[in-house]
């Protein structure tokens, strides 16, 4: 048999039995179809590369699934472990304050991206969601997830049964949350102006 001399008189067929979801690049299939021809390769010898490299990439794709499947599953595990039962509020709970915090500080397509993010919303890392938690739990202590109880904190320009505020947080609240004091100073009932280190008072 001669060797090719063209890539345009190259052409693979399929191998059989690749499974359904094998992303085959034609892209590389029509690179590989020119070093073909500079090897000096046959057309039965490019097939059987062809055929052998397809193979491999099917072999490591499958290989990678079983490992994903695998993280997906050990994540979820620990999830468990850690926040209870999939049904119970608590682990709902902690899941959309952490959810709430990835997409509000824009990482969701970058996970998505990394593979840390699966397009059906399972995480293949424990540790990514529970930091998001925890970051979820300082961002949104004012939010109510479900409509009740605030997640942690309160207002501490609200006065207390006895008529008095907590003014030491108050004091870091506004030291280290300017806009966040005014709008629970507003909430509160208080003109937010008189508790700002401006204030000439």
């Amino acid at each position: 048999m001669r060797p090719l001399t063209s890539p345009d008189k190259v052409e693979y067929r399929r191998p059989d039995g690749l499974p359904e979801n094998f992303a085959y690049s034609d892209e590389l299939a029509q690179a590989s179809k020119a070093w073909a021809v500079e090897a000096g390769a046959t057309p039965k010898v490019a097939q059987a590369y062809h055929d052998r490299f397809v193979g491999y990439m099917a072999e490591q794709a499958a290989r990678q699934d079983v490992a994903l499947a695998r993280s997906v599953e050990a994540t979820h595990d620990d999830l468990v472990r850690d926040w209870g039962p999939t049904d119970s509020d608590g682990f709902r709970q902690k899941l959309e304050v952490a959810n709430r915090a990835m997409k509000k500080l824009g990482l969701v397509d970058a996970y998505k991206a990394k593979g840390i993010l699966l397009p059906d919303g399972a995480l293949t890392d424990p540790q990514i969601a529970k930091a998001f938690h925890a970051v979820g739990e300082a961002m949104f202590r004012e939010d109510t997830i479900d409509g009740g109880a605030a997640v942690s904190g309160g207002n501490p320009f609200k006065r207390n049964a006895a008529g008095d505020r907590n003014i030491s947080a108050i004091s870091a609240l506004v030291k280290n949350d300017p806009a966040r004091a005014r709008r629970l100073a507003r909430e509160a009932g208080e003109n937010p102006d008189l508790w700002m280190p401006n204030n000439p008072l």
